[in-house]
């Protein structure tokens, strides 16, 4: 059944928490097709700031206590 788009493409929030958006895709490998899910909040800083980053994971961390042996990867972005 088709939602409503609530959203219109307005991709504009005052804060966190107010618009998330999620999609999944498929990524082909040479094991087999992997199933990749990524939902992320719309809000977004308007400059580029390691704290923006740095809420983003805490908020993550907090939220779904990894245990031990978690891996981050970034791009390893200087900003």
């Amino acid at each position: 059944m088709r939602r409503p788009n609530l959203i219109n493409q307005c991709f504009q929030t005052k804060g966190k928490n107010e618009i998330w958006l999620g999609d999944f895709t498929y990524i082909p490998t040479k094991a087999g097709t992997l199933y990749l899910s990524v939902f992320i909040d719309v809000y977004m800083g308007n400059r580029m700031q390691g704290q923006l980053v740095t809420d983003a994971l805490n908020q993550a961390y907090h939220r779904e206590r990894p245990k031990e042996g978690l891996i981050v990867h970034t791009d390893q972005g200087s900003q």
